[in-house]
């Protein structure tokens, strides 16, 4: 994760959207990868899981379409912290100050 996704995260209190929804179901980690699992018939445990809240390995198209149907979530919300998003005002380009019009 680069540094200004870094600092992002850490400006909107370091959650994604990902983990705010399995929070907002009161699950664990271990509770959301068993679920995960019966819908995917992958393997995931509390360890990958947490890697794909934080961003530090990237969900697949199925866990993607599971957590999406676990969490009953748009894909675009959950997965903004991994695809680059912009969510905040910092993460816009910078005007161009280069010229000026008259």
């Amino acid at each position: 994760m680069g540094e200004e996704a870094v600092s992002m995260a850490a400006a909107s209190g370091g959650d994604s959207a990902l983990k705010r929804a399995r929070l907002a179901r009161n699950m664990t980690l271990e509770e959301a990868a068993d679920a995960l699992n019966a819908i995917t018939g992958l393997a995931a445990d509390a360890s990958l899981l947490s890697a794909f809240e934080s961003g530090r390995r990237r969900t697949g198209k199925r866990n993607r379409a599971g957590l999406c149907q676990l969490y009953r979530e748009r894909p675009e919300v959950l997965f903004a912290h991994q695809d680059g998003a912009a969510t905040s005002v910092w993460s816009l380009p910078a005007p161009d100050r280069g010229r000026m019009r008259i």
